[in-house]
């Protein structure tokens, strides 16, 4: 069996030679095996593209459908999760943050005037007394009720 050059393998199954390198770095063909054998190998090469069982191209088609299988059985896990409520969506969350935060933000914007109205005038630690007590009442009242 002599050694086949990759002008000669090129020409024998009609492809550029400068494509030939690569076929021999990916080990779809052994040119030292000769003429014969190296045709054989690529043309099982080929059969398995076509047949979208070879390893190893930018796009396989058996990656990509491992790839769609994987991926759907991860949305019926995830459909799975919202149902029995162990997994809730994002925008259910971030409705309920925003909420929350409106909540706070509106009972703390209220404690000053709430204050005037209890301390008016009053010594400074009158003031720091009740609005320590106010400030707790606004947090046990966010605390006890989620939806405030």
């Amino acid at each position: 069996m002599a050694r086949v050059t990759q002008v000669q393998f090129a020409k024998a199954v009609g492809i550029p030679a400068s494509t030939v390198p690569e076929l021999k770095q990916k080990k779809i063909i052994d040119l030292t095996r000769g003429l014969d054998q190296s045709i054989i190998d690529y043309c099982k090469h080929l059969r398995e593209k076509a047949g979208g069982r070879s390893g190893g191209g930018e796009f396989d088609l058996t990656e990509e459908r491992a790839r769609l299988s994987h991926h759907q059985a991860n949305m019926a896990r995830m459909d799975e999760q919202v149902k029995d409520g162990t997994l809730i969506p994002a925008s259910i969350v971030l409705t309920e943050w925003q909420n929350t935060a409106a909540s706070v933000r509106a009972k703390l914007l209220a404690l000053p005037s709430r204050l005037a109205v209890t301390c008016p005038g009053g010594t400074t630690e009158e003031i720091e007394a009740k609005s320590d007590e106010l400030i707790r009442e606004v947090l046990e009242e966010l605390a006890d009720d989620p939806d405030q």
